[in-house]
């Protein structure tokens, strides 16, 4: 697995670019404006990383000691951990006009692994018994796009603004961090920033 400032970038600020800095918003808003009693709808992805982090450290993105200390596996969850905190910032500023805001787990690695999750090629770098114990308990890498599904097309998830589904198409309760309106804000503003440099 392999972090580098570049995925972060591919994972947080071009999302932001994108959807949120004026080139995909308009578009969110005729739709929710021209399809009565439907809503726009944005899914971002996360995955069960974000069991496991309660904050962002926004040095880390940067090349320097913090980045070089954190390491690859901190790097992903904590970019994992910020696509839900974004989706959730996303569904609190935009909740009133008509555009739902949703993350989801597709299934994937997880350690410990855990059931219902995907067999993609991430795992061809795994040797010995981790290899034969993960190809045991994962799912072909298909399933993963049935949670995206459910969150982007089903009727139930007009009513799911800010919500995070889990494998497979199941709601989930949020990690109360990712929740925090100051997490939000901070994220969102560091985001602004970085699309000002």
């Amino acid at each position: 697995m392999q972090l580098s400032n570049g995925t972060f970038n591919d994972s947080m600020v071009s999302r932001y670019i994108i959807v949120s800095a004026k080139l995909l918003l308009p578009a969110l808003r005729a739709v929710a404006e021209n399809n009565k009693g439907h809503k726009a709808r944005v899914v971002s992805t996360t995955s069960f990383a974000t069991e496991f982090v309660f904050k962002a450290d926004y040095e880390a993105y940067r090349d320097g000691p913090t980045r070089r200390k954190a390491g690859v596996v901190t790097l992903y969850y904590q970019s994992k951990f910020l696509n839900l905190v974004y989706a959730t910032e996303f569904a609190r500023r935009f909740e009133n006009e008509g555009i739902v805001s949703s993350c989801v787990n597709p299934g994937g690695i997880s350690y410990p692994p855990a059931p219902r999750n995907l067999t993609t090629d991430l795992q061809r770098t795994l040797k010995g018994f981790k290899r034969w114990l993960i190809f045991r308990i994962l799912h072909p890498a298909p399933y993963s796009a049935l949670t995206q599904l459910y969150a982007a097309t089903s009727e139930d998830a007009d009513d799911h603004n800010g919500a995070y589904f889990v494998p497979w198409a199941r709601k989930q309760k949020l990690p109360p961090a990712s929740q925090d309106p100051e997490i939000g804000k901070e994220l969102w503003n560091w985001l602004e920033d970085q699309v000002k440099k």
